[in-house]
């Protein structure tokens, strides 16, 4: 018997001896796997990996029953966008994503960062500047292909540098940042304002007139029916956002909840008459909203010499 335990014993040190043996080999060796966020290769120590993946997404129009008045059936590639990014011995960032939506190629993120400690994070080249809360989600988490029309009055991408950081694991978080100012987030004011052109501008300033004085009697006046019209689709946005919100609010009630978060979380409770409440005031707001874009609008118009 005292054989037998010895040779068990024998036996299961030499199994252990041979698990340390493969664990040692795996910590030693690369690993590459592949799931939803794509390929990702990984250094044997962890500090190292590349992530090779991207997204399509496409904008399909297509009409049935049209003899009558014939349509073009359009299928159009959006956004097309391989995604390199990774990081370098545990502390260095990098990411490269191009562009080829719309039949046009563009380097849309670029940029190297160091992330030594997490209040104070660095990173240089063209990113996202922290402006608008739709803009600073990814493209993937959208519902529809299209962003809402008040993310057209919000930077986006733009070369700089940043610094930024979270504090209590990430319960506050800042970002500052000097960047070069192009203005990929004017979409909507600036062509309005290429159409208007500067000869008004010009000539407030030859005759005398300062910056300020310039932008208060000509610039604003000839742009505050499109500004005014932005800034209630980005009121209607505001109220009615429900899922880039949830992500980022964390539920606190009085402090980061919105309406439509707190009309969930009252049905969520079975306490439909207070959710019920919540949506009709929701309901009234975007009537109130629907009526204001109108009164706007006309007064576009008429502003314009069109006619109503």
């Amino acid at each position: 018997m005292e054989a037998l335990d010895q040779k068990q014993r024998i036996l299961e040190r030499q199994l252990e001896l041979e698990r340390e043996k493969a664990d040692a080999k795996t910590k030693e060796t690369p690993s590459l796997s592949f799931g939803e966020d794509g390929f990702v290769l990984r250094s044997a120590d962890g500090d190292s990996k590349l992530r090779v993946g991207g997204y399509i997404h496409a904008d399909g129009r297509f009409y049935v029953d049209d003899e009558t008045k014939p349509a073009t059936d359009t299928l159009l590639p959006r956004r097309v966008r391989p995604l390199f990014e990774g990081v370098l011995f545990k502390y260095f960032n990098f990411k490269l994503m191009p562009d080829f939506g719309d039949g046009k190629t563009a380097i849309f993120d670029a940029y190297f960062g160091v992330n030594y400690l997490p209040e104070a994070k660095l990173r240089i080249g063209k990113f996202k500047t922290p402006f608008g809360l739709e803009q600073l989600q990814s493209a993937r988490t959208l519902e529809f292909v299209e962003r809402a029309l008040p993310s057209a009055l919000v930077p986006n991408r733009d070369i700089g540098v940043q610094l930024h950081g979270e504090f209590r694991g990430g319960v506050l978080g800042y970002a500052v940042g000097v960047f070069n100012g192009v203005p990929d987030g004017a979409r909507e004011l600036i062509p309005l304002m290429q159409e208007q052109g500067a000869e008004e501008e010009e000539a407030a300033r030859v005759l005398g007139a300062s910056g300020f004085q310039t932008f208060w009697r000509v610039t604003l006046p000839n742009v505050k029916w499109g500004l005014l019209y932005g800034t209630i689709l980005c009121n209607a946005r505001a109220m009615g956002e429900f899922g880039a919100v949830s992500v980022v609010s964390g539920h606190i009630r009085g402090s980061t909840n919105t309406l439509p978060l707190h009309a969930e979380i009252l049905y969520n409770e079975y306490n439909f008459s207070a959710a019920f409440v919540v949506a009709s005031l929701l309901v009234l707001l975007a009537l109130a909203t629907l009526a204001a874009r109108k009164l706007v609008e006309w007064k576009s118009r008429r502003s314009a010499g069109e006619p109503g």
